[in-house]
């Protein structure tokens, strides 16, 4: 799935580490020393839905640090921007998935 995000993306993201967690919600925290975006998973899940969520976070995440250098407390009319941008690449992870 990572070939298919924009070689862009890796000037600030070298690693993409996927987390268990014991929180609720599916989150993303980035490293930026090291350069690692970290995706922290609630549960184990084989629901499409929830995979469909995880593959929107990274990627709004990956754009937003792409963008600015880090991950922002965004608003949700950022939010909705950083999902139109990756909207084209979203769709070809999901079809991944399927």
């Amino acid at each position: 799935m990572t070939k298919l995000f924009p070689s862009a993306w890796s000037a600030n993201v070298e690693t993409i580490a996927f987390y268990g967690s014991s929180e609720q919600k599916l989150k993303t925290e980035y490293y930026p020393k090291e350069k690692i975006l970290g995706l922290f998973w609630p549960h184990e899940s084989n629901d499409k839905k929830e995979n469909i969520k995880a593959i929107e976070e990274l990627l709004v995440s990956l754009q937003c640090i792409f963008e600015n250098g880090n991950l922002l407390s965004t608003q949700k009319s950022k939010i909705n921007y950083y999902t139109d941008k990756t909207a084209e690449i979203r769709e070809q992870c999901i079809c991944l998935t399927n």
